[in-house]
């Protein structure tokens, strides 16, 4: 690990509960090494740490800090580390307001180059909630790795029907990754490791702490295409995700409800403020040009992907003309093309479904030939 990435670990671990913060620092002491970045940072009079609130704490965090026995934490537990200069680092995160400089990872990273839609809702969600979940979920499975936030209620639904499905789950977590919250779903976090991934912006020893679940949401919404929205009340947790996504131009999609209903007025304001109202799963499918619309309205029906395609995009076309029947891996192809991860991963997936092309161990990919 480099002098640079060193300093990231460090950063990141006295100031990771303030990502501005931690941003500013990251281009001030981006010449420098863990040793001079302590030195001005405990002097009273570089004025570097003005406005720290608790800065007794503060000090001791930057005293506790000790990289060899905190890498050895790190591998003890089994996490990763994904820097933001990485090619690894979510593409679609990078373009968001104080993007973390280091992610924190258990479990499957390559989930994270597939297509990512959120899909949240409240902890504690009615019996309508978890009928739309049940609904949707396993139709939007093919198209998208789906995210939440490992609570309880609508998240937990979402981690569970996704994996019941056979597909990885990817949780994005406010604490550190040596904790689980709700402890009610260690077993879940456990199931996500092994066939999914845990993500978190946060060190090891991060406890779940109030203010760190709204700065998780916008993790959650930036790494994603999209945010569905399934039942929100008026002060729900998801409308923070939701306008995260807004902020960050991601589309916005909510699942309208009874009218009398308290867990439904959430996503109602959000569809009357520009939200698309997701009323089955092509709703959200032709906003990402995954569905392909017919003159016929009866034929709309039954026009998604893969059976209804006879013809490819040029992005499609592009992409066919860069493959062979000999496999090649995803860095290569984004070579070939000029498109990002994020960007070909959905072309891939897309040309996959239609049987084009084959997707190998360790992504690969290859043209298929038929007969």
């Amino acid at each position: 690990m480099n002098t640079r990435e060193n300093l990231l670990l460090f950063l990141n671990f006295i100031s990771h509960d303030n990502p501005r913060r931690l941003r500013e620092w990251i281009l001030r002491f981006k010449d420098t090494d863990i040793e001079e970045c302590r030195r001005v940072l405990l002097n009273p009079d570089s004025g570097t740490v003005s406005g720290v609130r608790d800065l007794p704490h503060f000090r001791q965090r930057i005293d506790a800090f000790r990289l060899s026995s905190y890498k050895t934490r790190l591998e003890k537990c089994g996490i990763g580390t994904l820097y933001f200069h990485s090619s690894e680092y979510p593409e679609l995160l990078k373009t968001i307001p104080d993007a973390p400089p280091v992610l924190f990872y258990k479990g499957d990273k390559t989930v994270l180059r597939r297509p990512i839609l959120a899909v949240v809702g409240p902890r504690y969600c009615s019996p309508y909630g978890k009928q739309a979940a049940d609904h949707l979920v396993p139709q939007l499975l093919p198209y998208f790795c789906l995210a939440s936030g490992l609570a309880i209620g609508m998240d937990t639904i979402v981690h569970h029907l996704t994996l019941k499905n056979g597909h990885p789950s990817l949780a994005v977590v406010a604490t550190g990754l040596d904790t689980v919250y709700p402890p009610s779903n260690v077993q879940l976090a456990k199931a996500i490791t092994e066939k999914g991934l845990l993500l978190s912006e946060n060190p090891p020893g991060t406890d779940p702490i109030g203010y760190r679940f709204p700065q998780r949401n916008r993790l959650l919404s930036g790494i994603s295409k999209g945010v569905l929205v399934i039942e929100a009340g008026e002060k729900s947790g998801s409308l923070i995700t939701a306008h995260y996504g807004i902020e960050q131009n991601r589309e916005v999609f909510a699942v309208p409800g009874p009218i009398f209903s308290e867990k439904t007025k959430g996503t109602h304001h959000l569809i009357q403020e520009g939200a698309k109202l997701v009323h089955n799963v092509e709703d959200i499918l032709e906003e990402f040009s995954l569905l392909i619309k017919s003159s016929s309205h009866s034929a709309a029906k039954d026009a998604r992907l893969p059976d209804a395609v006879s013809t490819y995009s040029q992005d499609e076309l592009r992409i066919l003309h860069a493959l062979s029947e000999t496999p090649e891996p995803v860095d290569r192809l984004v070579q070939k093309t000029g498109y990002s991860v994020s960007e070909l991963l959905q072309h891939l997936t897309l040309l996959e479904l239609r049987n084009e092309i084959e997707c190998l161990p360790g992504h690969y990919f290859r043209k298929c030939f038929h007969k």
